[in-house]
Order: C-alpha cells, then structure tokens, then sequence
C-alpha cells in the first residue's frame, strides 16, 4: 500500500510481461527479487511475533516505536 501526498504518475506493469523483462533486464530481476524477499521477511517478523512473543511485549515494542522519542503518543 502506498499513500502520495503529492500528485503522481504510476507505472504498472502487467503480469504477462513480468517474465519477459525479467530475463531482459536483470536490474529489473533483482528489484523484483529484493521485494519479494523483503516482504517475506516481513511476514516471518509477524509470524514470530505473534507465536513467540506476548501481548503486553509487542504492546510495548510498538509504543516504543512510535513514541518520536517524547512521553505522548499520538493514535491515528
């Protein structure tokens, strides 16, 4: 998901062709790659978090997280 905040132009890139420039451009491979692996590594990060790690600790991370360093904590 993504949110502009400004005007934008966006590109997509239809499925059918995905194969095709992959094996032409491998720039375009290893982006798709990194993506894919990051993303994954993501959802493993929840996974854990949710089997491993208690409420009142993933509570607490997140406050940490999203304090900006100050005692107040905005909710959106």
């Amino acid at each position: 998901m993504g949110k502009a905040i400004e005007d934008s132009t966006i590109l997509m890139v239809p499925i059918a062709l995905m194969d095709d420039l992959m094996k032409k451009f491998p720039t375009w491979y290893y982006v798709v790659m990194e993506t894919y692996r990051s993303r994954f590594e993501e959802l493993l990060e929840v996974i854990d978090s949710i089997v491993f790690k208690g409420l009142e600790e993933r509570l607490g991370f997140y406050l940490e997280n999203n304090s900006s360093n100050s005692k107040v904590i905005s909710f959106i």
